[in-house]
């Protein structure tokens, strides 16, 4: 995949519609691969690839909850991220 161009990239639910395998290839080979040197939004409710992320940004009702890296959001007792973690673990 060539990734010249433009210096960032923004991923609108790129995982909705893929399988659990095919999504780990799309990171792998994209994400953390040839995107590795652009900035990245990456837009998604899928949780299991967050710890990927140098920053998350965690929307509720249209605005910005909470924001911080993973490490951060997982030991935030009561926030909206380690909820959504804890629920999506559950779903599985």
């Amino acid at each position: 995949m060539n990734a010249a161009g433009p210096y960032s990239r923004v991923l609108d639910d790129p995982l909705s519609a893929l399988d659990a395998h095919v999504a780990k290839e799309l990171v792998g080979k994209c994400i953390q691969g040839a995107f590795k040197e652009k900035a990245v939004l990456l837009v998604t409710h899928q949780l299991q690839f967050a710890h990927t992320a140098d920053h998350i940004v965690v929307m509720s009702q249209g605005a910005v909850a909470e924001r911080g890296t993973y490490a951060d959001l997982v030991a935030r007792e009561g926030g909206t991220f380690k909820a959504g973690t804890k629920t999506s673990a559950a779903t599985k």
